[in-house]
């Protein structure tokens, strides 16, 4: 599992891909997952973590997926801190994962990632071609 705040690093094809460019080949990123993928046949891998080996790639020109969440902000993490079922599997990591540590990372790393997702959301309607309806992180 993966549940908090862990470093992402660019493949040196992220360093170069439009979106992905921008986390600069390493910064925390949040996470929640207890799955992984394989890539696709044909897909370009893009970004990797220490304790997870795919966490994003590009397939074609503008399909992209992501294992961690950029999309987050501090209130929608601390809804899932306090939902029953994501503090069942925070329990069942054994001390593993604490809330406390994960709500100080959030307070450090939480403005940085916002800036991030403007900008990497931002490239991905420049892809689509929709960047002049774009106004703010979420609408459009």
């Amino acid at each position: 599992k993966e549940i908090g705040w862990y470093d992402i690093s660019l493949t040196e094809e992220g360093k170069q891909d439009p979106l992905m460019r921008h986390l600069e080949d390493q910064r925390p990123i949040f996470e929640w997952h207890s799955d992984t993928f394989d890539l696709p046949d044909g897909a370009v891998h893009l970004a990797y973590g220490d304790s997870c080996a795919n966490q994003a790639f590009r397939y074609g020109d503008n399909v992209y997926g992501f294992q961690f969440h950029m999309e987050v902000d501090g209130p929608l993490i601390e809804r899932w801190l306090n939902t029953p079922v994501y503090q069942a599997e925070i329990e069942q990591t054994n001390g593993k994962v604490d809330p406390a540590v994960i709500r100080s990372e959030t307070k450090q790393n939480i403005s940085d990632l916002n800036s991030l997702s403007a900008q990497v959301f931002g490239e991905f309607l420049n892809l689509l071609g929709h960047r002049k309806r774009f106004t703010r992180l979420g609408s459009m």
